[in-house]
């Protein structure tokens, strides 16, 4: 049986999603929860392991004065996250402007595993990216993130000797949550669950760890602009806002 706070954000999800299918009430709806929506397949998210440029000591352009051995363990890959979805044009209503600002994107990955007592536990890793000037044209928009070799050794591999990234990026669940104003307007789950009352409760389960901060870790997925990959593709994903600098 399901707690009255899982019931809560089950049914306020469904009715967000019904009503936004509907109306469009918002820019970015939240994603359907019926996979035969035409909507549906606008919504994404992948994870994939990936390599930076460079990452060994051996490279000559590396200014080490002697040989230094990788940490033991060291894993090189990182996990590319790719977020899309859908952006709508306001049409003749002008409820929203042609051009977004202040839209910020969350990002938070469960991942299940077992504390020292073999019981099933679970650790949530999030990152957040702030977006500047999204063009709200009916297209599909995409978002990256990053999370490095070192959160995936420590929360994810663990002490394997031989990790499969491959099969452990495409298995935990991934929440996104897109903000507008400061408001959440956008919600969207990847799981291998296709009921959407299961897949509803990995929100439940989300918002649970988020609250009490128990193996909750923020900033630990990261957005481009932390990564070897600041300055590449960007044409293909959407412009960081820039915070203002303190000083004159």
């Amino acid at each position: 049986m399901w707690n009255k706070i899982e019931l809560i954000l089950v049914l306020s999800v469904s009715f967000m999603t019904m009503l936004c299918a509907l109306e469009h009430d918002s820019p970015i709806p939240p994603q359907p929860g019926d996979k035969k929506s035409k909507d549906f397949a606008r919504y994404l998210i992948h994870v994939r392991p990936t390599l930076p440029a460079s990452v060994t000591n051996d490279d000559p352009l590396t200014p080490y004065t002697e040989k230094i051995k990788p940490i033991k363990g060291f894993i090189a890959e990182w996990f590319f996250i790719h977020i899309r979805f859908p952006v709508y044009s306001a049409g003749k209503s002008g409820a929203w402007p042609d051009w977004l600002d202040d839209v910020e994107v969350m990002v938070e990955v469960c991942i299940p595993g077992r504390n020292k007592k073999g019981q099933t536990t679970y650790v949530v890793l999030q990152g957040r990216q702030k977006l500047n000037s999204i063009y709200a044209n009916d297209e599909t928009h995409n978002v990256r993130f990053f999370i490095p070799p070192y959160a995936i050794f420590r929360y994810i591999v663990g002490l394997q000797e031989k990790p499969d990234l491959k099969k452990l990026a495409e298995e935990f669940p991934i929440l996104v949550t897109i903000f507008w104003r400061g408001k959440p307007i956008s919600y969207i789950v990847r799981s291998k669950e296709v009921d959407p009352a299961k897949r509803s409760m990995y929100l439940s389960l989300f918002e649970k760890l988020r609250d009490s901060k128990s193996n909750y870790y923020d900033n630990v997925i990261l957005p481009a602009e932390y990564t070897p990959w600041a300055e590449r593709d960007l044409e293909r994903f959407e412009s960081m806002k820039i915070e203002k600098s303190g000083g004159r």
